[in-house]
C-alpha cells in the first residue's frame, strides 16, 4: 500500500512465467495503480529444495509517494517472532491511539455518519482502523515471523484446515523499516471462522521513496525446512542477493536485479537479472537457475545461455494466431513452451508459445489474441474516431485495430461510452465490409506489427 490509500483500478502485466523443475519463476508489473508510482513491481521464486518442499523468495520494488506499507496475514494460529516487539498496545489500531475500531477517520463524510448506515463501497482510505493489539519494533533484517496452524483442540476454527505441525514462516530482509504486527478480524460472514488473525506491516516514509521489500516464506509442517536467510552485499541499491541455509546443510543462493548486474559473493559469480544456486556441504553445485541471464559460475563449475531474446513483430497472420520477428532470435533459444512477453506501449500482453517455424515464428495455438470486437456504426476521420453502440470491456490504450480481413489499420489510443479514439486519421473506407453483410466490424488484437516481444531465455541444472 502506497500512502496509506488502496490500489487504483489498473491492467497489469506479466514480464516472466517458468514453471519447471529446480526453480520456478514469476514477475508482473503495475504502475498504473498509484499515480505518484514509477514502479510497481513484484516478482516471486518457488525454490525447490528437495521432491517434497519448496519455499518462496518474494521481492516488491516500489517507486514513489511517501509511505510504503507491505502486508501479510495468517489464518487461525499461534503466532511468534524473533523481533523485539513492544508490549501490546490496546489503545486505538494501527491508525493511531486515538483512532477507535472501524472509525473511518481518514473519510470525512463516512467517518461523520453512523456506523452501518451507509454504503462503504467508494471508501479509499487504509483501513488501518481495522488493525487492533498493536505490537512494534524496528526491523532486523532476517528476522523472522511464525504461524503456527492451531488444527485440534478446543481453540480449533472449523473452517481452517492443516496437516498436523502446520506453519508458515516469513523472513523478512530490509533496512529503515519499522515492523507492526497487529489483531485483525475476517469477515465474520460463516460460522467456523476465525475471530482474528495476526499481520504483520512492514512500513517505509521519507520523500520520494523508493523500497525493496525481500521476504522469503517457507510452509511446512513438523521439520523445518530453512534455517536462516541473510541478505549480502552486490554493491548495487537495485540488485540483491539472499543466502538461504537450509536445515540439511546445503546453502542457496538467489539473484536478482531489475537490470543485468554483474555480482560476485561468496565465491559465485553472476551476470543477468536471474539467478540461483545450491551448494552441498562439500562445496559442489547441485542445484542452480538463470533467467534472463548469461552465466552463474563457481570455481570451475558454470552454467551459461544466452540472455532473453527483445526483438519487434515484422508481420501477423491473426488467422493462423503466428508472428514473425524482425530478427531471428529462436536461432539460439528454445522458446517452445516458453511464455513470451509482448509489450504494446500503453498496454502489455503475454502468451504460451506453443511451437515455432524457423528462426524467426512463433505460433501460439488457441489463445486467441482477438480481445474484443465492436459494430462500427461510424468513422469519424477528422477526430480519428469510431462510433460504435459496442460495449467494449477489454479494450486497452496500445491495442491494435483490425478490419474484417484482419488487417490492422491503427492503434487505439482511448476508449469512451459510444467512442474508440485511434492513433491516427483513418480514411473512411479503411473498414470495408469485406463478408457484404451490411454491417461493419473492428476487431481489436493484443498483438501486431511493431510491438516488442520478449523470448525468454532460462536454464535449470540439477546434479544427478
Amino acid at each position: 500500500m502506497v500512502d496509506r490509500s488502496p490500489q487504483q483500478g489498473g491492467r497489469g502485466r506479466c514480464l516472466a512465467y517458468d514453471p519447471g523443475a529446480v526453480c520456478a519463476y514469476v514477475e508482473a508489473a503495475n504502475p498504473n495503480v498509484y499515480p505518484q508510482c514509477e514502479m510497481y513491481h513484484r516478482s516471486l521464486a518457488m525454490v525447490h529444495a528437495s521432491p517434497t518442499r519448496s519455499y518462496f523468495i518474494d521481492i516488491f520494488r516500489v517507486k514513489g509517494g511517501t509511505q510504503h506499507d507491505w502486508l501479510v496475514h495468517g489464518t487461525h494460529a499461534d503466532f511468534s517472532s524473533d523481533l523485539p516487539l513492544s508490549a501490546v498496545r490496546t489503545e486505538g489500531t494501527l491508525a493511531g491511539p486515538e483512532v477507535k475500531y472501524g472509525h473511518y477517520h481518514d473519510d470525512e463524510k463516512l467517518g461523520a455518519a453512523p456506523y452501518g448506515s451507509v454504503n462503504y463501497f467508494g471508501y479509499r482510505g487504509s483501513s488501518f482502523q481495522f488493525l487492533y493489539n498493536v505490537q512494534e519494533a524496528p526491523l532486523q533484517s532476517g528476522a523472522c515471523a511464525r504461524w503456527d496452524i492451531i488444527t485440534s483442540g478446543k481453540r480449533a476454527a472449523p473452517l481452517v484446515k492443516a496437516n498436523d505441525g502446520a506453519y508458515l514462516k516469513a523472513y523478512m530482509l530490509g533496512e529503515s523499516e519499522q515492523v507492526y504486527v497487529c489483531g485483525g478480524k475476517p469477515q465474520q460472514n460463516q460460522a467456523g471462522t476465525p475471530e482474528s488473525v495476526r499481520f504483520v506491516v512492514r512500513r517505509r516514509t521519507g520523500e520520494d521513496l523508493s523500497s525493496t521489500f525481500v521476504s522469503v516464506f517457507e510452509p511446512g509442517a513438523g521439520a523445518e525446512l530453512v534455517s536462516g536467510v541473510e541478505a549480502l552485499p552486490t554493491g548495487s541499491d537495485d540488485a540483491l542477493a539472499v543466502k538461504v541455509t537450509l536445515t540439511s546443510g546445503e546453502v542457496d543462493y538467489y539473484f536478482n536485479a531489475p537490470e543485468p548486474v554483474e555480482i560476485e559473493v561468496d565465491g559465485i559469480r553472476f551476470s543477468g537479472r536471474v539467478g540461483y544456486v545450491t551448494i552441498d556441504g562439500s562445496g559442489q553445485v547441485t542445484r542452480a537457475y538463470i533467467h534472463d541471464a548469461t552465466a552463474i559460475q563457481k570455481g570451475g563449475w558454470e552454467l551459461r545461455a544466452d540472455p532473453s531474446g527483445r526483438t519487434t513483430i515484422a508481420t501477423c497472420d491473426y488467422s493462423a494466431n503466428s508472428v514473425t520477428l524482425t530478427e531471428p532470435v529462436l536461432a539460439t533459444r528454445h522458446a517452445r513452451g516458453s511464455t513470451v512477453a509482448i509489450d504494446l506501449g500503453g498496454y502489455g500482453a503475454s502468451f504460451e508459445v506453443r511451437d515455432t517455424e524457423g528462426n524467426s515464428m512463433l505460433l501460439f495455438g488457441d489463445q486467441d489474441p482477438l480481445c474484443s470486437r465492436a459494430v462500427i456504426d461510424q468513422v469519424v476521420p477528422a477526430e480519428r474516431k469510431l462510433l460504435t453502440g459496442t460495449t467494449l470491456y477489454f479494450v486497452q490504450p496500445g491495442m491494435h485495430v483490425l478490419n474484417e480481413r484482419l488487417e490492422p489499420v491503427a492503434r487505439v489510443e482511448s476508449t469512451s461510452s459510444g467512442a474508440v479514439v485511434l492513433d491516427r486519421p483513418l480514411a473512411a473506407d479503411a473498414l470495408p465490409d469485406a463478408d457484404a453483410d451490411g454491417v461493419v466490424r473492428a476487431y481489436f488484437a493484443e498483438y501486431g506489427p511493431g510491438d516488442i516481444v520478449t523470448v525468454p531465455s532460462s536454464l535449470r541444472y540439477e546434479k544427478r
